[in-house]
């Protein structure tokens, strides 16, 4: 997966704010370097937020907007997020490992800075984590 550059940001409506700013309905266009991860985490948590990955120059087609599909680009978004929030977490620690070799969803929460993760979130992510390592 290439790195991301750049957010396009568009709110439910104008004036709207979080992660410390103010948001419109047209979206902005924000470089990833300006948006750090507990921002990144708030957007992406805001069903209020659209938020996708996109050049510089902006969203240009109706998925890259979020037109086509509005929750596609903050999934994938959170998925990133989990996955690397799996990479960060202790493998000695067993308070951040279940049973059976998962990562425990809390440990998941406080890494990624994500309000909720579910198992089937957690599950896919560890399935792609697993699967490159």
């Amino acid at each position: 997966m290439s790195e991301t550059t750049h957010y396009a940001v568009s709110a439910a409506r104008d004036g709207f704010r979080r992660a410390g700013r103010t948001w419109a309905r047209i979206p902005a266009v924000v470089p990833a370097a300006e948006l750090d991860e507990a921002a990144l985490a708030a957007l992406v948590a805001d069903r209020s937020i659209t938020i996708v990955p996109c050049s510089a120059d902006g969203p240009r087609t109706p998925a890259e907007t979020g037109q086509a599909a509005p929750r596609a680009g903050v999934d994938a978004l959170r998925a990133e997020l989990i996955r690397a929030a799996i990479g960060e977490l202790d493998p000695a620690a067993k308070a951040c490992w279940t049973k059976d070799g998962r990562p425990e969803i809390a440990a998941l929460k406080t890494a990624s800075g994500l309000a909720a993760i579910s198992a089937k979130e957690r599950d896919a992510a560890w399935e792609d984590v697993s699967a490159t390592a």
